[in-house]
């Protein structure tokens, strides 16, 4: 088990235990107690097999809904994760802007959060785009400061920004790069980023 492995389920099991301090503590009273009277292969002569299956069916059953339970503990402690998106707007498969760790507040408002983070680093002006938005990942990454789900989305721009086209014409593999930093964009132009294919 990797390290953010480990990192991302003691996160799930503090969540868990912060949210459902009842839950836990009753869930494993009931195993214990159901396992010293069950006690696995304790099946006596005269007990027919619809009886000895009866303790294994209650043990399933209890196993399911703890599972289903985890699955929820789970679903509730991503959407409590804090999100990030980054947004690539590229122009004949060159990245040509990119804006990393802009504060998402939603999934669903990812497209308009790019549209509006284009426009700012278009110096206010809108970008010309085409109305596919190809939603790269989402993934759950753990950081020093907690876990945070992160989103990548990537614009195709049909003309090159304003904002980039005498810079682009100089310098040709360069891309304008914002990184957010406790909500401050900083700007740099870096001639590595590329656009993954």
């Amino acid at each position: 088990m990797s390290d953010s492995q480990y990192t991302s389920s003691s996160s799930k099991w503090q969540f868990a235990w912060i949210r459902q301090k009842t839950v836990i503590p009753v869930a494993m009273v009931a195993i214990a107690i159901t396992s010293l009277i069950v006690r696995p292969w304790n099946l006596q002569p005269q007990l027919g097999w619809w009886q000895a299956m009866d303790p294994i069916l209650s043990m399933t059953t209890l196993a399911v809904a703890l599972l289903v339970w985890w699955g929820e503990v789970t679903e509730s402690w991503e959407q409590s994760l804090p999100r990030m998106l980054r947004v690539e707007f590229v122009y004949k498969g060159q990245a040509i802007l990119v804006c990393e760790n802009a504060p998402l507040l939603s999934e669903a408002d990812s497209r308009a959060l790019a549209q509006q983070i284009g426009m700012q680093m278009n110096e206010g002006k809108p970008l010309a785009l085409l109305p596919f938005v190809e939603q790269l990942f989402s993934k759950i990454e753990c950081t020093s400061n907690g876990s945070v789900q992160r989103y990548e989305i990537r614009m195709t721009l049909k003309e090159l920004p304003e904002a980039m086209r005498v810079r682009h014409e100089k310098q040709p593999n360069d891309c304008k790069v914002w990184r957010v930093v406790k909500g401050i964009p900083q700007e740099s132009f870096e001639s590595t980023v590329r656009s993954a294919k």
